[in-house]
């Protein structure tokens, strides 16, 4: 093989790598654009359907608050966290209904207010009554999750919002 042959043989290599790189980040762009929620397949999207069936089966609520879309921190939790094992296995064995929580990142709205929600993400633990159990605001790690957070061995108190300044 000549020298001019094996160079137009490794531009066109290099070409088709950079139009698969082009098409894996198309193809990303537009899922992340769908405004798929990040736990679709296993989480609700309706926290007042779910607060009600949790008051009358008597169960507790795991709430999970983000914005639309989700920031980075809310996608990596519900990645190295939320869909990690053993962590789905211990949501279902506790018998948690589960409700992903999307609110404007103005916290305006009226579950926001309700729940005292000050940053995002911020997962919340509610009894069958939803009333808050524990509280857990940003990141929180696969282990804390399931061994602090879910057993409320290790209880947050919400903090005061902060007063906005003049």
């Amino acid at each position: 093989m000549s020298e001019s042959t094996k160079r137009k043989t490794d531009h066109r290599a290099k070409l088709l790598f950079l139009a698969v790189i082009v098409a894996v980040m198309a193809v990303v762009y537009v899922t992340t654009q769908r405004g798929q929620s990040l736990l679709a397949d296993t989480w609700g999207n309706d926290l007042e359907q779910t607060l009600r069936r949790a008051t009358r089966e008597k169960r507790k609520v795991l709430a999970f608050f983000t914005a639309s879309p989700p920031g980075q921190v809310a996608e990596r939790l519900a990645t190295t966290t939320l869909r990690k094992e053993p962590n789905p296995q211990n949501i279902a064995a506790g018998r948690f209904l589960c409700v992903h929580v999307t609110v404007p990142t103005d916290l305006s709205d009226a579950a926001s207010k309700r729940f005292g929600i000050y940053e995002l993400p911020t997962m919340l633990l509610l009894d069958a009554n939803g009333q808050e159990l524990n509280r857990r605001v940003g990141m929180i790690g696969q282990l804390p999750f399931s061994h602090g957070f879910l057993d409320c061995a290790e209880i947050q108190k919400p903090q005061p919002k902060p007063a906005a300044q003049p």
